[in-house]
């Protein structure tokens, strides 16, 4: 079945959802999920997006995000990569977290961004995983109900003010909708949900970049700012990092990254897991090569 192509204009809202491979856990406990915020505020900031709403749930990751003219395959390719590196780093594991492809709906109008924005709030009482929506830590809701949002990650201003040019008094008419039960919701909640459907794009901002090419941006990144001595330092590390990097960024399988680079499968394996072993134990190593990714 041929893929849809995304909808998109110039400046749009989007409620986009990405969710682990095979639908593994991507968050194992709360270092985790602080970790993945951090990301999210760091590439806000970088691409200058505004983010409205987010929940982490175990598996998966709700965000409402106005693109700002702005790439917002990008946008996902640098977060999901960078949290990929960190994942992998901390549990000492191989191969991808996330699915190929994040999932999205345009916003069409201020009365479905209101329901997305509840739809997304709303995740961990469906999952009964709280009772109460101030219960639950990983969501934006607590920078409603508080209003203002000490990790600088949610703006809230835009949906206090679809209810009221008075930010307070917007606010608090957007704390009672997302915790009133509306039937009338249901059409506009239904569309949210082709989030987690059938409505699926690749993540087109990833580049597949040539083994060559990765090795000539490793070289430049790690011999920029650095004397002869600590560069040499980890010259050794550069092929054994471009293998670990192509894989990660062509998500090619490890018979398909064999294949291309003409060495073993076994290599292949041995090769990602010492890259892994090196990023635990050594700190800078492992900062490097993220910040390869965040450049990429």
């Amino acid at each position: 079945m041929p893929r849809c192509a995304r909808e998109k204009i110039e400046n749009g809202i989007y409620h986009i959802c990405i969710r682990g491979n095979n639908k593994q856990d991507i968050f194992l406990d709360d270092k985790d999920r602080e970790e993945y915020l951090a990301r999210l505020r760091h590439y806000k900031e970088r691409y200058k997006v505004k983010i409205y709403a987010y929940c982490l749930m175990t598996n998966h990751v709700h965000l409402l995000i106005y693109d700002n003219a702005q790439d917002i395959s990008k946008f996902m390719q640098g977060l999901s990569l960078s949290y990929v590196i960190y994942f992998n780093h901390r549990y000492g594991r191989v191969g991808h977290l996330f699915q190929d492809r994040f999932t999205s709906v345009l916003i069409k109008d201020d009365k479905q961004i209101l329901c997305a924005s509840k739809y997304i709030h709303c995740n961990p009482i469906k999952a009964n995983m709280v009772t109460k929506l101030d219960k639950y830590r990983w969501s934006s809701y607590m920078a409603y109900l508080q209003g203002e949002d000490q990790l600088s990650i949610v703006d809230i201003e835009f949906l206090c003010q679809l209810s009221s040019q008075n930010q307070e008094a917007g606010r608090k008419a957007y704390i009672q909708y997302v915790n009133q039960s509306d039937e009338n919701d249901n059409n506009e909640v239904a569309s949210t949900k082709d989030v987690v459907g059938n409505k699926s794009f690749i993540l087109k901002g990833i580049k597949r970049l040539a083994y060559k090419e990765i090795y000539n941006v490793l070289y430049r990144k790690w011999k920029q700012g650095k004397s002869k001595k600590v560069a040499s330092k980890y010259y050794f590390q550069r092929d054994e990092a471009n293998i670990y990097l192509l894989g990660l960024i062509s998500r090619l399988s490890g018979v398909q990254l064999a294949k291309k680079l003409r060495i073993s499968v076994s290599s292949i394996y041995k090769n990602t897991k010492l890259v892994v072993d090196k990023m635990v134990k050594n700190n800078l190593f492992c900062q490097e090569i993220d910040k390869i990714v965040i450049d990429l």
